[in-house]
Parts: structure tokens; C-alpha cells; sequence
């Protein structure tokens, strides 16, 4: 098989095993109607393929899909999609190595593990407002014991003084 996956295999709605043009000389664009075919539950293979640029964000909509979503080895680009953190069945085998995806790994997906991840350009997301939120309130609780300290050292000492001057 070569050339582009086309469109109208997404309207194979009850397809639920085995969808792959693996390693087959594709080219072109991953189709977005391919997000329509919810009734998937593993593997999911487009990979080792010359397929090019974005994910779809519909490639969400598999939620039923518990392993094998194989979109490594291609030419993907971009940034990888928030809506693939809605497959939160997924066990194993999510694979999206070897493209040129850039920007932030989603917090969505980093869950999946960073070994389906690698030989991209992402980075690890900033910190979340919570972790910084968290770290605010810690630096303020030793901030706030410090100074509970630094007043019971100053009462004692005083105390002290006005014991000795008696």
C-alpha cells in the first residue's frame, strides 16, 4: 500500500482491532476522520510510514482504545495533542518517537511514560500553578517558623534580663 490513507477509511466505525498501513510507503496527512472510528480497542499502527505533519485532535475520540496507538517513525510535526490524554484506557504501547513534535510534553500524556516520547524536540511542561502554589506555601510555613523563633528567642532573652536585673 502506498501513497495517502484516505479519508473514507474512517467511516469503518466498528473496526475494533488492527488498523494499520504499517511500514507501508504512506505519505501525506493523517486523515482526521480517523478519530471517528471510536469503536477501536488496540492497535492502532501508522508508523514506519513518511506520514507528515499534525496529529489530529479527533485521534482523542479512540477513548476505547487500551494499547497499541503506534504513530512513531514518522514525519509528524508540531505539538503533540492534549486530546490524546483522553485515551486514559491506554496500558501500553504509546508510541510517538521518532518525529519532529516540539514544544511542551502535555501534561495530559506525560503519564504515559517519556520512552514513547523520545527522539522528538519536547521538553517537560513548566511548572503547574499548583507546584508553584504548593512551593509559595512551604517557603512561607519556614518563613512563618523562623520568625515564631526568632520572637520566642527575643521573649526569653528579655525575660531573662529583666530576671537578672532583680
Amino acid at each position: 500500500m502506498t501513497g495517502s490513507i484516505p479519508s473514507e477509511i474512517g467511516r469503518w466505525t466498528g473496526m475494533q482491532t488492527l488498523f494499520g498501513p504499517y511500514a507501508q510507503s504512506m505519505k501525506g496527512t493523517l486523515p482526521t476522520e480517523l478519530g471517528q472510528m471510536t469503536a477501536m480497542t488496540q492497535y492502532f499502527y501508522v508508523h514506519s510510514n513518511s506520514i507528515s505533519g499534525t496529529v489530529p485532535t479527533e485521534l482523542g475520540q479512540l477513548s476505547g482504545l487500551t494499547r497499541g496507538l503506534y504513530l512513531n517513525t514518522n514525519k509528524f510535526t508540531g505539538t503533540v495533542p492534549t486530546q490524546l490524554g483522553n485515551l486514559v484506557q491506554m496500558s501500553s504501547q504509546f508510541l510517538l518517537q521518532r518525529n519532529t513534535f516540539t514544544g511542551y510534553i502535555p501534561t495530559e500524556v506525560s503519564d504515559r511514560g517519556s520512552k514513547g516520547l523520545r527522539s522528538n524536540s519536547l521538553v517537560n511542561p513548566p511548572a503547574t500553578t499548583t507546584t508553584l502554589i504548593a512551593l509559595v506555601a512551604f517557603i512561607a510555613l519556614v518563613a512563618l517558623v523562623a520568625l515564631v523563633t526568632l520572637v520566642a528567642l527575643v521573649a526569653l532573652t528579655t525575660l531573662s534580663f529583666i530576671t537578672t536585673a532583680w
